[in-house]
């Protein structure tokens, strides 16, 4: 599904504009970049490796980094994919 398709489906799913779902990703995107956890810099290591042309990544970069280029779907995190 692009990018495109995943914005409008939340916007209708709940009753706002395609804007205000991407306005409300880049707020919530750009929060948790200029405040990551305080665990070590270990949240702070994962964000320097998403790929973007700026500071903070846009919706769609975020997105895209986590997508598999083989498959399409999204990548687990590296937590997720531990075995118990």
């Amino acid at each position: 599904m692009n990018m495109k398709k995943i914005l409008k489906r939340i916007a209708k799913e709940n009753g706002v504009t395609v804007e205000e779902v991407r306005e409300e990703m880049q707020k919530a995107i750009t929060e948790a970049w200029k405040n990551p956890p305080a665990d070590g810099g270990v949240t702070a290591a994962y964000q320097r490796k998403v790929p973007c042309k700026g500071e903070v990544p846009t919706p769609e970069e975020l997105v895209c980094c986590g997508r598999d280029p083989e498959t399409g779907r999204m990548k687990l995190s590296h937590a997720q994919n531990r075995q118990p």
